[in-house]
Parts: C-alpha cells; sequence; structure tokens
C-alpha cells in the first residue's frame, strides 16, 4: 500500500510540474506581447523576454531595422547587436524574419506573427547572440 501512495505521489507531482512548466511558456509569451508595441518586432539579450530582469528593456522594429550596431536595449547602455536571446512577433500582418548579418543578410530564422521563441541559445544556438538585424516579410523593398 505504501508503495502505491509513492508512485502516486510521484505521479502527482510530474503531472503538477509539466502543468507549472507549460505555464511559464505561456506567461512569458503573453508578457513578451504585453510590451512588444502591436505592429512591431522585438528582441531582449537574455531568455524569456527579458532584459537584465526587465521585459521593457528590448529593442524594437515597426518595419525593419537593417542594423543592431548602434541600438542599445530601451532603458540601459547594453547595446543589442550580436547580443538577442528572444524574439517576439507582435506584427499585424506578416512573418517577422532575423538574420545574423547587417542588411538582411547571414543566416535566419522566420518567426510567425504572434509567436516568438523564448531562449534561442536553446532552441537555435546558431542564432543565439547572433541578430544583427530583423524585418517583416512585408516590409517593401530594401527597407532602409
Amino acid at each position: 500500500m505504501g508503495v502505491i501512495v509513492r508512485y502516486g505521489i510521484v505521479a502527482r507531482t510530474t503531472v503538477a510540474f509539466a502543468l507549472v512548466a507549460a505555464g511559464t511558456a505561456g506567461g512569458a509569451a503573453a508578457a513578451a506581447a504585453a510590451v512588444c508595441p502591436s505592429g512591431y518586432a522585438c528582441g531582449w539579450g537574455d531568455r524569456y523576454y527579458k532584459t537584465s530582469g526587465s521585459t521593457a528593456a528590448r529593442v524594437k522594429a515597426y518595419e525593419c531595422q537593417y542594423s543592431l550596431s548602434f541600438l542599445n536595449y530601451e532603458g540601459t547602455t547594453r547595446n543589442a547587436d550580436d547580443d538577442i536571446t528572444s524574439v517576439y512577433n507582435n506584427g499585424n500582418h506578416s512573418n517577422a524574419t532575423f538574420f545574423t548579418g547587417k542588411w538582411y543578410s547571414g543566416a535566419s530564422l522566420k518567426v510567425v506573427r504572434q509567436d516568438g521563441y523564448v531562449a534561442l541559445n536553446s532552441s537555435h544556438p546558431n542564432m543565439n547572440d547572433s541578430i544583427s538585424s530583423f524585418k517583416f516579410d512585408s516590409a517593401a523593398g530594401n527597407c532602409t
């Protein structure tokens, strides 16, 4: 009887852990959508849509951003070039593409509308701390 109870406890603990883990990802996405303005794509320097503990410290682009080399995360002195670890697309019409090179060159990562990645170091390690430009697929022409 004691063994059966222990297995029951383990099973309940595992289910509870799975629910908490799923809620963390969902909660992070809701937080990203709340601080990444409607119509923008955003990037943060750390996991879970934060930079140095703040969701507000992000870089954003309405149509495009050809180079992050001159942009710091909002409210910080931390430069965003080759430093982004989480991304979110809060765009209204199209996918956003993040690039490892300036002027939309190099390796790329497409992020569908109303979605993102909480930890590029886990999901797309080749893109983690490597993003230098991003734009919406619907952006016109060269997007300067």
